[in-house]
């Protein structure tokens, strides 16, 4: 077991064997979530535009992806449905109190804990959370998915 930003313990093979987007513009932030996910096993394709997140869903062989919401960012938005088209599972990380913005996929409130993001995104590649398929056109008008 290792220790998870937080000081968390998190099984060191929990996502071994799977390939994570990372789309997060705050270096602090996508080092923080990055170290948090190899520690879990997962190999990690770290991103900070959805230009460079395009890219690597392009070239696929991705197993889920984290995903920075930005409220007024329209790509965010287009990235999030195209990974709800290509099947592959995502959750989005947002700001504490914002709960007034509605979305389909899981929501992880920063500050991030480690062990509810390993445990998210492996109930995503597992199947016992919020699935693709079920994201609205509107990314920005489905209900928050509560991981309580």
């Amino acid at each position: 077991m290792l220790r998870a930003p937080g000081n968390l313990l998190v099984e060191h093979t929990t996502l071994v064997g799977f390939s994570i987007l990372l789309l997060e513009p705050n270096p602090g932030a996508a080092q923080d979530i990055r170290r948090t996910l190899e520690g879990a096993g997962a190999q990690v394709l770290p991103t900070s535009s959805c230009t460079q997140a395009l890219l690597v869903i392009e070239k696929g062989e991705l197993s889920a992806a984290v995903l920075d919401y930005n409220e007024s960012a329209i790509d965010d938005h287009a990235i999030a449905r195209h990974l709800d088209k290509l099947g592959i599972a995502f959750l989005f990380c947002m700001d504490v109190g914002r709960d007034d913005v509605q979305l389909s996929a899981p929501v992880l409130f920063r500050p991030i804990v480690g062990e509810k993001l390993i445990g998210t995104l492996h109930g995503l590649l597992q199947g016992n959370c919020s699935r693709p398929g079920e994201l609205s056109e509107d990314v920005a008008d489905p209900k928050p998915t509560s991981l309580a």
